[in-house]
């Protein structure tokens, strides 16, 4: 089995909190710094429940991609549908990566989707509203405080999310002393509150380890080798 890197008491309770969202079929953002493991925890989550995660991108990914467009095709035209669309109808999990980046009418037009009473994706292109397969779920992150420019979330999209800020302090760091040393994992975690690395390099390169591959080369594989062996 794969290493994980378990939740702290604190992780536990938030964890808590986002399975009554489960329940309940409602949105969950989280919020907080890149590296700190916040589509990791969703990934983890999905896996507990034997669900694939779908991550959207907001980076190069267009609203054609995400919602849908018309194709040409033998003199006519058809719909295809977008990853989020096909995910609606199909009953998937879907995350959508720094939220905050995408632009504010395609924001809106995913409103009426999260909404708790009667959601509905409409697609105005082909004059139809799909209504959410059972077992949809949908997830956002974003990193507010980035240095790169971002929309900001609308606050009526935000209004319709269960809010979480995510905080290293939510995963129980001890164990990467079992894992790879009381040296090493004091590096590790020095580099993770700097920002210099990310949990899932850090969990990468754990598993590499484990698998039989020479430290130095995990550590490079996963990209933060140089830094431990500095």
């Amino acid at each position: 089995m794969a290493f994980q890197i378990p939740l702290s008491h604190t992780g536990q309770e938030v964890q808590r909190r986002v399975k009554i969202c489960l329940e309940e079929k409602i949105p969950v953002l989280l919020t907080g710094d890149t590296g700190l493991g916040k589509t990791y925890f969703l990934s983890c989550l999905a896996q507990q429940h034997n669900q694939h995660l779908e991550k959207i991108n907001q980076v190069g990914t267009s609203a054609d991609m995400m919602l849908g467009m018309l194709v040409a095709t033998n003199f006519t035209t058809r719909w295809q549908d977008g990853l989020l669309t096909s995910n609606v109808r199909n009953g998937g999990w879907v995350s959508m990566e720094e939220i905050a980046r995408v632009d504010h009418e395609t924001q809106g037009r995913i409103f009426s989707l999260l909404d708790y009473d009667n959601p509905v994706l409409s697609l105005v292109e082909i004059n139809e509203n799909v209504k959410p397969h059972e077992n949809f779920r949908f997830f956002a992150t974003t990193n507010e405080g980035a240095d790169y420019s971002v929309r900001g979330i609308d606050k009526a999209l935000r209004d319709r999310f269960f809010v979480q800020e995510w905080g290293l302090d939510f995963w129980n760091l001890s164990v990467l002393e079992e894992r790879i040393g009381t040296s090493q994992a004091s590096k590790i975690i020095n580099f993770l509150k700097m920002g210099s690395t990310t949990l899932r390099k850090v969990v990468l390169s754990i598993n590499l380890i484990e698998r039989g591959t020479d430290p130095r080369d995990a550590w490079t594989i996963a990209g933060i080798g140089p830094a431990m062996e500095a």
